[in-house]
């Protein structure tokens, strides 16, 4: 499931991503994915990455300036919940059969 989908599914991540508020952050998971974007998304996408040829590729690694109260500690912990909802099996040989694994995600706190 790519991550776009996985925001937006009211089932595993509530409503709140679908708000207004979070569009610039679901073009950013659309161009993690590589996926295609709306003529909106992509004037957005343009301005975002400072480029006028949009990826065509999803990036390797993925850096993100924003700033503060922007929603990236809550972003983080979407890609962290979406990359541990797809893990294989195998992935998590680790775990006993009956355990289950937790996440954490923190964010610096000015003073």
């Amino acid at each position: 499931m790519k991550l776009y989908d996985f925001m937006m599914n009211p089932q595993l991540c509530g409503l709140e991503l679908r708000h207004k508020a979070w569009s610039t952050w679901r073009i950013i998971a659309r161009l993690g994915d590589a996926a295609l974007l709306t003529p909106e998304e992509c004037v957005t996408a343009r301005q975002l990455i400072g480029r006028e040829a949009l990826p065509t590729d999803a990036p390797r690694k993925l850096f993100i300036g924003a700033g503060r109260r922007s929603g990236k500690t809550r972003f983080d912990a979407v890609l962290a919940v979406h990359a541990a909802a797809l893990a294989r099996r195998r992935d998590c040989s680790r775990l006993h059969r009956e355990s289950s694994a937790s996440l954490r995600t923190a964010a610096a706190i000015r003073p």
